[in-house]
């Protein structure tokens, strides 16, 4: 469940950024790609959490 909770949040956060650096910059806003990268960018950090934190760190 924390894997889909974090994809998920990733997802509203990119697209938030990019509505909002859009609309700075004059830009058009595409959903697909802010999606793609969404879910691009949960991975990596689900990748990076896994990875750097050990059970010996969380006690």
């Amino acid at each position: 469940m924390r894997f889909i909770m974090s994809i998920i949040v990733a997802i509203v956060l990119t697209q938030m950024a990019f509505y909002v650096l859009g609309n700075m910059s004059g830009a058009t806003y595409s959903f697909t790609t802010a999606t793609v990268v969404g879910v691009l960018v949960g991975i990596l950090a689900m990748i990076i959490g896994e990875s750097t934190v050990s059970e010996a760190d969380a006690q």
